[in-house]
């Protein structure tokens, strides 16, 4: 994936944070000085007194979204914004910053050599579920994980796990974790599952508290 010819950027804001106000109209500077404008996300907008506008709109208008938060904040726009396709770019203003690693002081050279063509784009995993209930089905996306539990902490669930359509393992415990690379070192790593180098395209399938000592961890191709 590339950036050439950036014109435009997205911008969204941790919620119920309104004292992230000056640091967004700090960030809107940088990127007006370089010719670039800014749209922001209309409840973020909303928070701090400035008119945005909503969030799929705001995604078929440009070139790259900027989040000003942290890992939250981060990895909810990268679920949102999937089917646009859109690079973002995260600066740290919250309580973790392990992939929002940017401060707002590094922001002005940042763009700078960003402009210059001067960076990467990581291009990661994401997971992709489909629910199928009497009411019919539903479809979710993660960045990090989803996790398949038990209904009751007083009852052991039974899952049975298909890989390529062909019975794989039958779980007996808490539940499984399914983990991205990028969401290993989050509940899968607090489950015992390992950690993966963020780029690769595989995944982890993780049993939480499982009730048999043989039934451990495993990576699975993407």
């Amino acid at each position: 994936m590339k950036l050439t010819n950036i014109k435009s950027v997205g911008i969204l804001l941790r919620p119920s944070t309104p004292e992230l106000k000056e640091m967004f109209f700090e960030a809107k500077r940088i990127f007006e000085s370089r010719g670039i404008e800014v749209i922001v996300e209309h409840v973020s907008g909303g928070m701090i007194g400035v008119m945005g506008q909503p969030f799929e709109m705001m995604c078929k208008k440009v070139d790259f979204l900027v989040t000003i938060g942290g890992d939250g904040t981060l990895i909810s726009a990268v679920r949102r914004s999937y089917r646009f396709q859109l690079p973002v770019l995260a600066i740290h203003a919250g309580k973790l910053g392990f992939m929002a690693d940017l401060d707002i002081a590094e922001l002005d050279d940042f763009v700078d050599r960003m402009l210059e063509g001067e960076f990467r784009i990581d291009e990661r995993a994401m997971l992709q579920a489909t629910i199928t209930t009497r009411d019919g089905d539903s479809h979710v996306v993660a960045f990090n994980d989803i996790v398949l539990t038990r209904p009751s902490i007083s009852k052991m669930i039974r899952l049975e796990t298909f890989v390529d359509g062909r019975s794989f393992n039958t779980y007996y415990g808490d539940g499984v974790v399914v983990s991205t690379p990028t969401g290993s070192t989050a509940y899968n790593l607090s489950a015992g599952g390992p950690v993966l180098f963020p780029l690769t395209q595989v995944f982890a399938l993780t049993p939480i508290c499982p009730h048999s000592l043989t039934q451990r961890p495993v990576i699975l191709p993407g």
